[in-house]
């Protein structure tokens, strides 16, 4: 591979936030180009040094993009032609890339995960046993499922199998606090959030229900010039909030208080981001109809004449409801996400 020469990347991401990683991809890395986008990835060609791209916040995994099949056939003998391409693959130009955010040994373990979308007579499993012998036929490398040094994806979706090597040792949703509650929120959510309030540096930012404090430190990451208020009525979450805070160096204020009836002055916060009860774990259908309303109306108290608003729920009737009854937010854009089986939306809203 010559130096310098752009390499083809690809991230996957949560489903639905690819147009808001493509756009920090963009932002944070200039010389990147941003070629494709897919339902929870996003492809690029980038020439910098790859521990840069480690550091976008919106993103789950990192992979060097190596090959793409076009002709993969619905019966089990196409599996023999998979086996025969892998033999045939060159990975060294992926290896390279890897060696630059970690030493690997002479001879590399590594470990086949396989995905399957559409219909095909052969198993993912399969999948996986057909592109291991194929690499192992070229480089004779051991296969080690869990101690591996090296991950090959290989994603085999209706006619077309992509493959690619992880980069990324673990996920980078795996950041932003210490302790966490059931429901705390996916840091990549919420750094995708953060994006979407159109963040300034000096101005103040509250989330009303701060929970483990994932949205104030996400915030605090993008830019430290920011006054932060991270409030919930439950002692025992701002303790969550203030080990992590502390752990994290994020200087926030706490408040003990409840969204509905901030201790703040009108207008005192430019930006309001809140992750609202919903899912399997918190979510309880007839206490939201009471309580969604009156946060509502607080946060569009507290939030300036030209302040943003960004919400996450999967409440998306009552969400709307809600809003339709404030004058003073206009619903300005959403992003329906797939977190974890569940399918939440993003609201963003403006203060008139």
């Amino acid at each position: 591979m010559t130096a310098g020469a752009p390499s083809h990347f690809y991230v996957t991401c949560v489903g639905g936030l690819e147009g808001v990683v493509a756009e920090e991809i963009s932002q944070r890395t200039p010389s990147a180009t941003v070629t494709a986008l897919a339902f929870g990835r996003v492809h690029f060609v980038y020439a910098g040094p790859v521990a840069q791209l480690l550091t976008l916040r919106t993103i789950e995994h990192l992979h060097a993009h190596i090959a793409v099949l076009e002709t993969v056939r619905p019966e089990r003998a196409w599996l023999s032609e998979l086996q025969a391409a892998l033999a045939a693959t060159d990975l060294q130009p992926a290896l390279e890339l890897m060696q630059q955010v970690r030493e690997l040994p002479a001879k590399p373990s590594f470990r086949v995960t396989p995905i399957r979308h559409g219909q095909h007579e052969f198993t993912s499993p399969e999948i996986g046993a057909a592109a291991g012998a194929g690499i192992v036929e070229r480089y004779g490398w051991p296969v080690d499922l869990e101690g591996y040094d090296l991950d090959i994806r290989v994603e085999v979706r209706d006619a077309v199998a992509a493959v690619g090597l992880r980069l990324s040792e673990e996920a980078l949703h795996r950041r932003s606090r210490v302790v966490h509650m059931r429901a705390s929120l996916n840091p990549t959510v919420a750094a995708a959030m953060v994006r979407l309030s159109e963040p300034e540096p000096g101005e103040t930012v509250l989330d009303p229900m701060t929970g483990a404090g994932t949205l104030i430190t996400e915030r605090y990451q993008h830019d430290p010039q920011v006054r932060l208020i991270a409030s919930d009525l439950y002692a025992e979450k701002l303790a969550l909030a203030a080990e992590n805070f502390a752990t994290l160096a994020v200087p926030a204020r706490l408040l003990r208080s409840d969204a509905r009836a901030l201790p703040l002055r009108t207008g005192a916060a430019d930006k309001v981001l809140c992750n609202l009860p919903w899912g399997r774990i918190v979510a309880n259908p007839r206490l939201n109809r009471r309580l969604y309303p009156p946060v509502l109306t607080e946060i569009a108290r507290v939030v300036r004449p030209g302040g943003i608003v960004v919400l996450l729920t999967s409440e998306r009737r009552l969400l709307e409801q809600s809003l339709s009854r404030l004058a003073e937010l206009r619903l300005a854009r959403q992003l329906h996400l797939h977190v974890g089986g569940l399918q939440p939306t993003l609201y963003v809203a403006r203060r008139l």
